[in-house]
């Protein structure tokens, strides 16, 4: 499997706001197997949840060159399209979630997935995987790292 990582933050927002998405093809979807959040905004004593979700249409954002950066530098660039700084949401399911981080403002977590469990949506140019500050206790700027293989 060929290894890939985007990287990107929110705007300031108490949410919900989307950090990166990572969205799939018809024929090739990512498996995500780490996760790394935190924020950059003046540290202070608040809440962040942090919800990774599956989406069914990746709204509109900058796109983050090239695609995704290869972890190993002699790979191709990736199949799967990456997206930051959102000027539209993405469409989740607000009943679904592959993962809920809860966090203070002033901490980052990782999530690293255990062999075969893979966060893994469906293949279809508009679905992927999607991680967004979904509530914070005061306006945060949050930055998030996905990586994942195709």
């Amino acid at each position: 499997m060929r290894r890939y990582a985007v990287s990107g933050p929110t705007e300031a927002s108490a949410g919900p706001k989307t950090a990166v998405t990572v969205i799939g093809t018809a024929v090739v979807r990512p498996y995500v197997y780490d996760i790394m959040v935190g924020t950059i905004t003046t540290p202070a004593d608040y809440t962040v949840h942090v919800r990774v979700s599956p989406f069914t249409a990746a709204g509109t954002s900058a796109a983050s060159p090239p695609v995704g950066t290869p972890l190993d530098s002699n790979d191709p660039a990736a199949t799967c399209t990456c997206g930051w700084t959102h000027s539209a949401e993405p469409t989740v399911d607000a009943k679904i979630a592959y993962l809920n981080i809860l966090l203070n403002q002033r901490a980052t977590f990782r999530w690293v997935a255990a062999p075969g469990g893979e966060l893994a949506p469906a293949a279809a140019t508009t679905k992927g995987v999607a991680v967004a500050n979904f509530v914070a206790g005061a306006a945060v700027t949050m930055w998030a790292t996905v990586h994942w293989h195709e």
